[in-house]
């Protein structure tokens, strides 16, 4: 898993249509579509600041039944993501 101490989002617009989420990041004017799943998580840390540990307790109380190390996979694939749209920046 990735490892930082916070995940820091950059200055974003979020809009949600059904299951899709429009990201325009402020600092590049760049717009991203993403899913549900992703959006869902650039939603919930555009709330307030949290640790990579924050964000997948979440994400497993979100999705009970799924195993912690699918879940981290799948964030970490995300959060490489995320970086390389430059959606996010991590802190240490």
């Amino acid at each position: 898993m990735i490892v930082h101490k916070k995940l820091l989002i950059r200055p974003v617009r979020l809009r949600q249509w059904g299951e899709e989420y429009l990201v325009y990041n402020e600092l590049t004017a760049d717009t991203h579509l993403l899913d549900a799943v992703s959006g869902g998580l650039i939603f919930e840390m555009s709330k307030k600041e949290l640790s990579t540990q924050e964000l997948l307790q979440f994400f497993l109380l979100k999705n009970q039944g799924v195993s912690e190390k699918d879940v981290k996979q799948y964030l970490d694939s995300v959060l490489v993501k995320f970086q390389e749209m430059e959606l996010i920046e991590t802190g240490l």
